[in-house]
C-alpha cells in the first residue's frame, strides 16, 4: 500500500514524474510503425564508477523506498551501446523498458 500511495503522490504532485509517465505511455503506443524501434533504459540509483558487468530486468527489482542495488553511469551507457551493437540483445529488449543494475557477482 505504501509504495502505491507514494507513486500516486509522485504522479499528481511532481510534474516531471507525470511527464515521464506520459512520455512512456506515448512511446509504448509506437509499436505499430515498422520504421521505428525503441527501448527505454531505466537506471536505478545512479553512482559514479567505471564500467563493469551489469544486469537488466524487465521491471525494477528493488523497493520504491530504496534497496541495495545501484548502477554506475558507465554501465548505463555500456548497456545502451551493447544493445546497439548486439542484435540478439537488441531483439531481447526492443519495445521494452529494462531496468539496469550493476551485477552483484
Amino acid at each position: 500500500f505504501g509504495e502505491r500511495f507514494v507513486q500516486f503522490l509522485l504522479r499528481y504532485m511532481l510534474p516531471p514524474h507525470r511527464d515521464n509517465e506520459t512520455a512512456a505511455a506515448y512511446i509504448q503506443g509506437k509499436t505499430d510503425n515498422p520504421n521505428l524501434e525503441w527501448t527505454v533504459v531505466r537506471p536505478t540509483e545512479l553512482t559514479d564508477g567505471s564500467a563493469s558487468k551489469y544486469e537488466m530486468f524487465s521491471k525494477p527489482i528493488d523497493s520504491l523506498f530504496g534497496g541495495e542495488r545501484s548502477v554506475t553511469r558507465a554501465n548505463v551507457a555500456q548497456s545502451m551501446v551493447d544493445m546497439l551493437l548486439t542484435k540478439s540483445l537488441w531483439d531481447e529488449w526492443k519495445f521494452k523498458m529494462p531496468t539496469v543494475y550493476d551485477d552483484l557477482n
